[in-house]
C-alpha cells in the first residue's frame, strides 16, 4: 500500500497541520525601531515560536498572495521594549484586515518552496466568487426610484433623437 500523497492529504483535510514557524527581527538605528527580516522553520525543541496555519475561508486571500508578482509572510507584529510577533499569515485578506485597523504588518519574501505549497493548496481550495448579474437596475441612478427611471428611459426611447431648438427662441 502506498502513502498518500501531499494532494490527496490537502483535499481530504482543508486545515493542514500548522508550521511552526520563527520571526526574526534586527534593528534598524536609522529608522529607531526593529523590524521583522525572516521568518524561518522553528527550530525543533526551540522556544515556542509562532505558526502558519491555513484555513479554507481564506482561499481568496491566499490566491491574492500567489498570484502577486511577490508572493510574501505577512507579518503582525508589535512594538514594545522588545519587539512582540502576533501573526503570521499568508492571507493577503488577512494582512489588508490588519492594516485597516492601524496595526503593524510587515511583507517578507516568501520563499518558493512554501509558494509552491501555498498555490497547490489555493488550486484544491480556492472557488472564485460568482459575479451576479443585477437584473432591472440599468445602471438606475441611486436618487431615483425604479418607477422613475423606467418613465424616463421610456421617454428618451420616445424621442429618438435630440429635440430641435424652437428657431423663434434662437436670436441672430
Amino acid at each position: 500500500m502506498t502513502s498518500p500523497s501531499e494532494e490527496q492529504i490537502l483535499i481530504a483535510n482543508p486545515t493542514p497541520d500548522p508550521i511552526p514557524v520563527e520571526v526574526r527581527f534586527d534593528w534598524m538605528g536609522d529608522e529607531g525601531l526593529w523590524r521583522p527580516v525572516a521568518v524561518t522553520p522553528a527550530i525543533q525543541g526551540g522556544p515556542k515560536g509562532m505558526e502558519i496555519r491555513l484555513y479554507p475561508d481564506e482561499a481568496e486571500g491566499y490566491y491574492l498572495n500567489v498570484t502577486f508578482p511577490q508572493p510574501a509572510i505577512f507579518v503582525h507584529w508589535r512594538q514594545a521594549a522588545a519587539p512582540e510577533p502576533m501573526l503570521v499569515t499568508l492571507s493577503y485578506n488577512e494582512a489588508g484586515r490588519l492594516l485597516d485597523a492601524g496595526e503593524m504588518v510587515e511583507a517578507l519574501p516568501m520563499p518558493d518552496e512554501l509558494t509552491a505549497w501555498l498555490t497547490e493548496y489555493v488550486n484544491l481550495h480556492y472557488e472564485p466568487e460568482q459575479k451576479k448579474k443585477k437584473k432591472g437596475m440599468r445602471n438606475r441612478p441611486s436618487f431615483m426610484s425604479a418607477g422613475e427611471f423606467d418613465e424616463m428611459v421610456e421617454r428618451e426611447k420616445g424621442l429618438g433623437r435630440p429635440a430641435e431648438p424652437d428657431p423663434g427662441s434662437v436670436r441672430g
